[in-house]
Formats: C-alpha cells, sequence, structure tokens
C-alpha cells in the first residue's frame, strides 16, 4: 500500500461534514483539544486518550459544521456534552451531545464503509482533522 500525504491545506466549508472539533473552553485560543466523528445526530466518536487529564467534560463543548476554529460561520453548531463513555484500553470514548445536531449541507453523519468491504479493495482512504 503506498502511503501520500498531503500538506494540510484548508477545506472549503462543507468539504468535511461529519467532522467534529471538541473543546475545552479553559484552553488558550479556541480551546480544541481533539477531533472527532459524528456518528449519530447525538453523539461523537473519538479517542479516549483526548480525557486521560480531564474530571468532568460538563463544561466541554462540540464544533460541528465549521472549517476555520477562529471563525465557525453560520453554519457551525455548537452543543455542550451531556456524557463521556470510553473504552481507555481500546482508546475509543463515545461523547453524547446535550441535544442533537441538525444535520445540513455543512453537518452530516461520518462516513463508513460497508462491512463486507475488504481493506485491499480501497483505492484511497481521505483523512480530515484539525491538526
Amino acid at each position: 500500500m503506498a502511503e501520500e500525504f498531503g500538506s494540510g491545506a484548508g477545506a472549503v466549508p462543507g468539504a468535511w461534514p461529519g467532522l467534529a472539533s471538541i473543546q475545552d473552553p479553559r484552553r488558550a485560543g479556541s480551546g480544541h483539544v481533539c477531533g472527532g466523528t459524528l456518528v449519530t445526530p447525538g453523539w461523537v466518536l473519538t479517542a479516549a486518550r483526548c480525557f486521560l487529564r480531564t474530571g468532568n467534560v460538563s463544561t466541554w463543548r462540540v464544533v460541528l459544521g465549521a472549517s476555520d476554529l477562529s471563525d465557525p460561520g453560520p453554519e457551525a453548531q455548537v452543543r455542550q456534552v451531556r456524557r463521556l463513555r470510553e473504552h481507555r484500553e481500546l482508546d475509543v470514548a463515545l461523547l453524547e451531545l446535550e441535544r442533537p445536531v441538525e444535520c445540513s449541507d455543512y453537518i452530516q453523519l461520518g462516513c463508513v464503509p460497508e462491512a463486507r468491504l475488504r481493506p485491499d479493495e480501497l483505492r484511497a482512504c481521505y483523512v480530515g482533522g484539525w491538526g
């Protein structure tokens, strides 16, 4: 498998509609801690390591529909975190949002391949993030 990585260029609005920014408002700037993926209108999938030094996530927020964290824009939706479910050994976490987001051209569920699809059948893999 050939590996090729892009330069980290900015995305146009709506290009990554399943991408979430998980933020701790006590941090400087946007407060961005980790990225995540919207898996249902009320839940975001992310890494458990994002919460290793966190006691209470009820003050945290999730931003969806933004292409620039310094200026999320009118299409963005912000939700507080209701609760965190995590499996630290597998480095997987789910965040329940305080209320579901409304899907739009800018906010969609993350793409998941069909279960029967084999990795060797894949031709390209695209990854978005806030890195």
